[in-house]
């Protein structure tokens, strides 16, 4: 677990938590012709117990948009999954300005994706190297339980590995700033580590401030 420290828009750091929500969040199309294939994701994804969070569909009035409804979303969720099919606008298949910048801020943000379009549309070039589950309608909702199966499985595996006690204290401490301290090379806080170490303890520090955690 980690704060958000950077802002994309040179905004003051939100201190958002990764991965602290159970959330989903879904990029994709408004168009009404996905409509069926959105609801089915969001089933699927609430079927193990996750919210599905679309931006689309969520309303925060007086609110900065980017940050409420989008980037703070994106980082709290455990993984994202991205619908790339094109928006219909004067006869035209065009790819969706604000699904590929949610993709975008996805893969910045280093998340967990499933990027999804049907077989008959191409990718745009900029995006056309990543790894892409195309499907049809035949397999489209085998896919998107495999996918999301996949996911949750991988995300829970990493959960499991990281439940050792002292990550678990690290990750904790972490967000308010502290780490386990370096006392390699330092032998102020090597003498202060001493102090602690016949009780099992662990010093921390953030720079300025020390704590012994058992």
């Amino acid at each position: 677990m980690k704060k958000n420290e950077n802002c994309f828009i040179g905004m003051p750091s939100c201190g958002n938590v990764y991965e602290s929500a159970k959330m989903v969040f879904v990029a994709a199309p408004a168009d009404d012709l996905y409509k069926l294939k959105i609801s089915y994701i969001q089933r699927v994804v609430e079927s193990h117990g996750f919210e599905c969070y679309l931006a689309l569909r969520n309303f925060e009035p007086g609110s900065f948009a980017f940050c409420t409804k989008i980037c703070s979303k994106i980082i709290q969720s455990k993984f994202c999954i991205v619908l790339l099919d094109p928006s219909l606008k004067d006869g035209i298949n065009i790819p969706n300005p604000n699904v590929n910048l949610e993709y975008g801020m996805m893969i910045a943000q280093n998340k967990y994706i499933i990027p999804l379009q049907e077989e008959k549309y191409a990718l745009p070039f900029n995006i056309s190297p990543l790894d892409t589950i195309k499907y049809n309608d035949s397999n489209f909702e085998e896919k998107v339980v495999s996918a999301i199966d996949h996911a949750i499985n991988k995300k829970n595996k990493t959960e499991i590995d990281d439940n050792d006690p002292l990550q678990i204290i690290q990750n904790y401490y972490a967000i308010e700033g502290y780490t386990l301290s370096d006392i390699n090379g330092n032998a102020f806080l090597k003498s202060l580590f001493g102090f602690g170490q016949p009780y099992g303890y662990y010093l921390f520090d953030n720079s300025t401030e020390y704590i012994f955690l058992a």
